[in-house]
């Protein structure tokens, strides 16, 4: 465990679906990893989460992914994980979430993922 009593995985690289999930088991949440560890961060596992399911298209759950654009270093790896069952237009649609947050900064994602 470090600081805020978070995973020691998740504070090398940020798991944001998984930080949330444990949210709903009472352990600490989104807040409290970005604020002991975002700056610092590395790489970030990004999915949305709804309840305790996971690894959902970016934008169709809970996952304040602005917050996390904020808190993350330009230079820090993003990884994009989804269950395998959605679709190229749901794929899409969470690709224009993750740009409009600025999380994703190619400059023609919002056009290519049209």
């Amino acid at each position: 465990m470090v600081g805020g009593g978070l995973p020691r995985a998740d504070a090398r690289g940020g798991r944001a679906g998984h930080v949330q999930v444990q949210a709903h088991l009472g352990l600490p949440g989104q807040a409290e990893w970005l604020h002991a560890c975002g700056p610092r961060a590395v790489a970030a596992h990004l999915h949305d989460t709804r309840g305790l399911r996971d690894h959902l298209i970016p934008g169709a759950g809970v996952i304040d992914f602005d917050q996390i654009a904020r808190s993350l270093p330009a230079d820090a790896l993003r990884v994009c994980e989804l269950d395998w069952y959605f679709s190229e237009a749901e794929i899409r649609a969470g690709v224009r979430h993750l740009a409009a947050c600025g999380l994703v900064s190619w400059p023609d994602a919002a056009e290519k993922f049209q």
